[in-house]
């Protein structure tokens, strides 16, 4: 069986990472030009996620070594870093075509706007991420 320390000491830095991840990609769409006003609501999504991150982390801290991270919490966390690490994924491949100029430019683009539906299974699972993690937050509180 694994140590509760290192068990909470992992969690609470992949809670970190997680929020540092989910703060980068609210940037990221929030400085993109031309962004429709669709992916400016979600911007606010990220940023509301980020934050959740940011309360579990510092509540986390200060947890006695014997609480133990639920095995689902853990598996959700597991699960929206994969998801953040494939968005991150194609925004690098976007940013390169983009950096390349003008035909290739266009061609991201298209490319980009092609892949809408990706966007919105992201963007859904962003929002039900906020909501567990705020349970979470929730019961971390009690």
């Amino acid at each position: 069986m694994a140590d509760p320390l290192s068990i909470t000491a992992n969690t609470i830095a992949v809670v970190g990472f997680a929020g540092a991840c989910s703060k980068l990609l609210s940037e990221f769409f929030r400085t993109v030009a031309e962004a429709p006003e669709e992916i400016q609501q979600h911007v606010a999504a990220l940023r509301a996620l980020s934050s959740t991150f940011a309360s579990i982390q510092a509540l986390g801290q200060h947890l006695p070594p014997e609480y133990a991270w639920t095995p689902d919490f853990r598996n959700r966390l597991s699960n929206c870093m994969a998801d953040f690490r494939a968005m991150e994924s194609r925004l690098r491949r976007l940013n390169g075509h983009v950096e390349k100029g003008g035909l290739r430019r266009t061609w991201a683009r298209l490319k980009w706007s092609s892949n809408d539906h990706y966007l919105r299974r992201f963007f859904t699972r962003v929002q039900t991420y906020h909501m567990t993690f705020s349970l979470d937050l929730l019961t971390l509180h009690m």
